[in-house]
Order: structure tokens, then sequence, then C-alpha cells
């Protein structure tokens, strides 16, 4: 989707984006249709009543944080995950427009490497935990995160030219988003299965909003080292750099015991 859209952004200009806008009304028209087909799941609480507690999260759930430390850091982890991914797409396009003086739909493309790295690495993420969670995994994606963020601030301001600088930057996209893969399998998996039937759906609900709460927050965090780095004249790839300090902490410390599933 994204590489899409710089495409279109690109080719349409200004004046014709609302077509761009009608395609994604069309993707989310069929996306409403096709959610008709899935499967019903038995309700797991048919006489719960509506409490207002549920527009975020309930007493119960937080309760069940607060005594399971394993799910608790599994979904504080992966929110800060989320965090450092937001931050990607948002740096990469002023890497590619600003640094590399490259057009949309070029530095789009950069993004769809990381698509695929994604696909690979959640493929092999899969692969390699077999019939247990895999926490090995999700060390090795972030060390191989944080390296991937490490390189993409070198590799544009290294002082190659404009091709060379653009094909090592989808290389190193691509390899991020196959260790983002590694790390993303197991602590989804991870977060689906550990907590009781009936907690399941209210854990996933929480994720997804404290997920988007990290999303936004990753907004203002871009805007503050952009204003940074323009203030003291560095380039835009220096986000990379201090956003990969951001994962040390769950390279280096985070090692919960693998779980059967």
């Amino acid at each position: 989707g994204i590489p899409l859209a710089g495409s279109m952004v690109h080719r349409l200009g200004e004046e014709r984006l609302w077509i761009a806008g009608c395609f994604c009304m069309g993707i989310a028209l069929l996306g409403t249709l096709t959610s008709l087909l899935v499967r019903r799941t038995p309700i797991a609480h048919p006489n719960a009543r509506f409490s207002w507690q549920a527009v975020a999260v309930s007493r119960e759930t937080w309760h069940m944080l607060k005594a399971d430390k394993a799910l608790r850091m599994a979904l504080l982890v992966y929110c800060l995950f989320w965090f450092v991914a937001a931050v990607v797409p948002l740096a990469t396009n002023a890497v590619g427009i600003r640094q590399l003086a490259l057009n949309e739909e070029d530095t789009s493309l950069m993004l769809a490497c990381v698509a695929i790295g994604i696909a690979v690495g959640c493929a092999l993420a899969g692969w390699l935990s077999a019939e247990r969670v895999s926490f090995r995994l999700v060390r090795i994606g972030a060390w191989g995160i944080c390296l991937g963020l490490l390189l993409l601030a070198i590799v544009p301001a290294a002082g190659f030219s404009t091709i060379v600088a653009y094909r090592g930057c989808q290389l190193v996209l691509g390899a991020a988003g196959l260790f983002t893969g590694l790390l993303a399998v197991p602590l989804q998996v991870f977060l689906q299965t550990r907590p009781p039937d009936e907690q399941k759906g209210r854990v996933i609900g929480t994720m997804n909003l404290l997920n988007w709460i990290g999303i936004i927050l990753s907004g203002v965090y871009y805007l503050l080292c952009q204003i940074v780095m323009d203030r003291f004249g560095l380039p835009p790839s220096g986000i990379f750099a201090i956003t990969s300090v951001l994962l040390l902490p769950v390279a280096w410390a985070y090692h919960p015991r693998d779980a059967s599933l």
C-alpha cells in the first residue's frame, strides 16, 4: 500500500489525488465485504454488560496484567516495537526526498523492501519457532533492527553516489524488515495464547489500544527529532541512529523463557 501510495502521489499530482482517495475507499469496502466471510467464533461472555471501562482497559484486565509479569512485559515490548516501526516510514520519506533528492515513487519503493523483508521474516519465525514461542528470536530481531537502523543512519550520509546510497538503503531496509518479522511473530503469538480464554479478546484489544497510542506518540517523537536535526544542521538519517537506541534495552535485557504452545 505504501509503495502504491507514493507512486500515485508522484504520477497523479496534487490536482488528482482524489483518485487515490477513491481507490482507498474501494479497498476499505472490499475489506468490509470480505470480513463477512470470516468464521464466527463462540462469544466468550454472552451475558456481559457494557461498562465505560471497556472504552479503555477493564479493571479485570489491568489486574491480570499486573499479576502476570511475562504477559505485561511482552505487551510493553510489543508497544515499543510499534512505536519504533511507526518512525521508520516517516524517517525513510525524509531521507529519500530531502537527503537523496528522490521523487515520491522511488522513495516509496524503499519501503516496499521493508514489506518484503517482513513477509520473509514472519515465515522464517514461524518455521523456526515450531511448537513454542521462541524469545531468542525476539532478541535476535531486536539486535538486527538496531543494527539496521544504525546502518540507515550511516549509508545516506556516507558520501556515496545517489544510486549506491539508494540501493544500499533498500538492502538494509529489507534486512531490517526480516528482523522485524523475527521479533514480531513470537510476541504476537505469546500475547494471543498466554491469557485465559475469557481474557484473550480483552488483551488483544488492550494491545491494539496501546499500540496505537505508541504510533501517535511516534509522530510527536519524529517531529521533535526533526526539529533537533534541523537546528544543528544534521541530516534526516540521523533520526534512525537515535531511534536504534530505543530497542537496545530489549535486545540487551529482555530474556524471558520460551513458552510451549
